[in-house]
Formats: structure tokens, sequence, C-alpha cells
């Protein structure tokens, strides 16, 4: 099949038209449009992406592999990559390409997250929570961050700090099952069981 450039770029706009319509037909006009467009970093990355989002990682990989090879310099593709390998449990190949995003975009609190989630991931917490705590102050009002930061604490063993981050969430989410349960567990880490148990009932209640 010989490729053809502006052909690759009707499949391509075709095919995220499809996607934002959710419409069937996506996948082949991606295909088609990368099969086109062979030398097309935009074209690669928002197939991988299309992969990557539609569950199929493992089809993403090399596809955002081909992305940062035709435009290493675009921190979107090592991110989407990292993802991916994150997602896939290939957690040591991720972190590097994770950072790479976040050096390139150091006040993003997702990139900053997922970098945190991924360090956590491979049993680096403590470089982790630097992360995280940025992610915390980016991001007033959402409730995620907070308990993101305390998984990193619970694996540190500062339970003190992780239940004072599962706090803060729980002021912004109050009704949330799995806040009061991650609370019951960091209470019953600190050996306080008569904490631990109105969490526990709390979680059960709101399920």
């Amino acid at each position: 099949l010989e490729a053809d450039p502006n052909l690759a770029m009707a499949h391509l706009h075709l095919a995220l038209t499809l996607q934002a319509e959710q419409q069937p037909g996506a996948l082949d006009e991606f295909t088609k449009a990368y099969q086109q467009g062979a030398q097309n970093a935009v074209i690669a990355l928002e197939f991988g992406g299309f992969l990557a989002t539609s569950g199929n990682d493992e089809e993403a990989i090399p596809v955002l592999r081909r992305a940062m090879e035709l435009d290493p310099r675009n921190p979107e593709a090592p991110y989407q990559l990292g993802l991916a390998l994150q997602r896939t449990n290939k957690v040591d190949e991720a972190i590097p390409l994770l950072q790479k995003a976040v050096e390139a975009n150091t006040n993003d609190a997702e990139m900053l997250t997922n970098l945190g989630m991924a360090l956590c991931q491979a049993q680096r917490a403590k470089e982790a929570v630097p992360l995280l705590q940025k992610a915390v102050s980016l991001t007033p009002g959402n409730p995620t961050p907070h308990q993101n930061l305390a998984a990193a604490y619970i694996q540190l063993n500062q339970l003190d700090d992780a239940v004072s981050q599962l706090r803060e969430a729980l002021k912004l989410s109050p009704d949330s099952p799995q806040l009061h349960y991650n609370l019951g567990v960091a209470f019953k880490m600190k050996d306080d069981a008569s904490d631990a148990i109105p969490e526990f009932e709390a979680a059960e209640k709101l399920d």
C-alpha cells in the first residue's frame, strides 16, 4: 500500500470526528490513517491515544513509541506512553517517561499525580510525596489528591499524616464510602479500633 499523506490526514480527521461523536468506525479510520501516514507523528500520537483510552494499552504502546521517535520534543507522547506502560505494570519503564512529561509541565496536577502514583507503585513513596503535595496545592477543593497523598503516607507508615489527609478529603467529599474505608484502615493500622469502627460502619452504610 503506497503512503498518501493527504489521504492519511483525511482518515485522521474522520476518525477524530467519529471519536468525538462516539460513532462506530473510528478504529478503522485511525488504522487507515496510521497505515497511510507512517511518518506522521500527530497521527501516531492520536492513534496511540485512542487505543489507550479504548483499553488497548498493549496495542497502544508500540504506536506511542513510534510517535516518540517521530517527534522526540513533544512531551505528550512520552506521557501517554508512560501511562500505558504504568497500566500494564511496566512501572520501571513508565517512571522516566512520566518524569519527562512533568519536567515540561511542572504545574500540571494530573501529570504530577500520575508520576507520584507510579512511584508509589514502584515502592518509592518518599519520592512521590512532594509531587502529590504539589498536586494537592494546585487543586484546592478536590478530594482525590488528598487521598493519593494519604496512600503515599500509608506506604511510608506515616499514619498520622495519612489520617490528616483523609480527613481533609472527607471534608470535601463526606459521602464517599471509599474515603471512610481508607480512613478506617489508617486508624486500624494505628491500632485505634475506637476510631476505625465508625469509619468502616460509615463506609458500609454509604456503599
